[in-house]
């Protein structure tokens, strides 16, 4: 999978706040979808819908224990992303200088539209 898509996904997976926390819960330990409606504070059908998205992105893995479906974190997932957002939040030590910059600094040189390209 390229890196990107990769990343659109995990950022998406994540951009529930609720969801954060369910990863943050589960990094300790286990929990059922009651335990987490608890101490979310939210139902256990908007608890269940939150963690199908987790799981459809590999990062939550079901358990049945007894009666119970147990939710824990898929630590391969949980790796790779921890992976992929460091090398996207790594700054290069040196960034490429603009091309629109003049010699010597100054302001951008402003791109005159090509006549073939131009709306009319």
């Amino acid at each position: 999978m390229d890196t990107d898509r990769e990343l659109a996904l995990m950022f998406k997976a994540l951009s529930a706040p609720a969801r954060i926390t369910m990863v943050q819960l589960l990094k300790n330990r286990s929990l059922c979808v009651g335990a987490l409606a608890k101490i979310l504070g939210i139902t256990p059908g908007a608890v269940s819908q939150h963690l199908q998205v987790l799981k459809a992105v590999g990062l939550v893995e079901a358990e049945k224990r007894g009666y119970f479906m147990h939710y824990g974190l898929n630590v391969k997932t949980l790796a790779r992303w921890k992976e992929v957002l460091e090398e996207f939040l790594t700054a290069p030590e040196a960034l490429e200088t603009c091309k629109l910059l003049k010699p010597g600094g100054g302001l951008c040189v402003p791109v005159k539209p090509d006549a073939k390209n131009r709306k009319s």
